[in-house]
């Protein structure tokens, strides 16, 4: 037995408002950690809702206090960073002034309080091309 037809112009008004689009995405891991690259237009709201994780608890895991504009590219992890790096990932020299211990520690998927506590004597420092960070 053949369906129904339904002429497109009913059909148009029927489902106009219902669209189904399903999107899988690529989960990344560094040092063992889940992250994903966040997506035009997203928030940490957003993703906190898509992965079922609480807002407050996927910024803990970003090492962030608050929610903050979030720019496409940036990495978001799924998961609490480790306290060092790999194995075998000792050290990190800067290649430009101006990145951030916390920047550091969102390349290398460690929590930003333990990288503090190794590079103490970089806390309040600017760094520049060349520093040295221990990241183990």
């Amino acid at each position: 037995e053949s369906p129904e037809a339904i002429p497109a112009a009913e059909l148009d008004k029927k489902y106009k408002e219902f669209v189904n689009i399903s999107m899988t995405r690529t989960v990344f891991m560094q040092n063992g950690v889940p992250f994903i690259y966040s997506a035009e237009g997203e928030t940490y709201r957003s993703i906190a809702e898509a992965n079922r994780l609480f807002l407050g608890e996927l910024l803990g895991f970003n090492d962030l206090k608050s929610d903050t504009p979030l720019e496409t590219g940036t990495v978001v992890y799924l998961s609490r960073k480790k306290s060092v790096a790999a194995p075998g990932v000792n050290k990190y020299v800067t290649g430009a002034d101006g990145e951030t211990l916390y920047g550091i520690s969102q390349r290398f998927g460690i929590r930003l309080a333990c990288l503090q506590k190794l590079n103490i004597i970089l806390l309040g420092k600017e760094l520049k091309a060349g520093d040295t960070v221990r990241l183990r």
